[in-house]
């Protein structure tokens, strides 16, 4: 999400950009801004709703934010999307309504746990279509590399094709084929 400080730095760039008068709302180019409010807050900065309150000693950050919340201001028009586009399962859209307005209940909880992969009542795989090229979201970067790192192998496997990792340490460059659980070093390059 946009917040206040990357709103008025975004109005200062397409303004420089287009060499207008700076009282003209980003430059006088048209901009199109569309969204939810209910997301996640913007990381590092306040969002566009946040009321600023003056402090005795005013910082750049804080006229930034004030600048920016007169833009909002000066909007003239809103368009309020109401029809749903993305999924056709009412349980689950209703799910993400209440999620959305922080009103999740059990049920919620535990229809969101019958769709965790590793869950025994799950029937699907990451090695079953489509769940081999969908997105996966995780928290840590463990999990992530995790997850890369099998894939990398499955892949190869798929096309009858052996894996090979280059990993590079310091300033040498070693080459290893990947075989089920070992790591065999095939040629060091100087």
């Amino acid at each position: 999400m946009v917040g206040l400080s990357l709103l008025a730095r975004l109005n200062r760039i397409v303004k420089t950009a287009k060499h207008i008068n700076s009282d003209i709302p980003f430059g006088g180019v048209n901009v199109i801004f569309f969204g939810d409010y209910l997301q996640y807050s913007p990381v590092s900065d306040r969002p566009l709703y946040h009321s600023c309150t003056s402090a005795e000693q005013i910082t750049e950050r804080q006229i930034d934010m004030q600048c920016a919340q007169k833009l909002i201001s000066e909007m003239n028009c809103a368009v309020e999307l109401s029809e749903q586009m993305r999924t056709e399962d009412l349980r689950y859209l209703e799910l993400l309504n209440r999620l959305r307005g922080g009103q999740s209940t059990i049920e919620d909880y535990q229809l969101l746990c019958t769709r965790i992969v590793g869950n025994p009542k799950l029937q699907a795989s990451l090695r079953q279509t489509p769940w081999n090229e969908a997105p996966i979201l995780v928290f840590r970067n463990t999990l992530r590399t995790q997850i890369n790192n099998r894939t990398v192998l499955n892949k190869p496997m798929k096309m009858v094709l052996q894996p090979m990792v280059c990993v590079a340490v310091t300033s040498d460059i070693f080459i290893y084929m990947m075989e089920v659980n070992t790591l065999l070093p095939v040629m060091s390059l100087r």
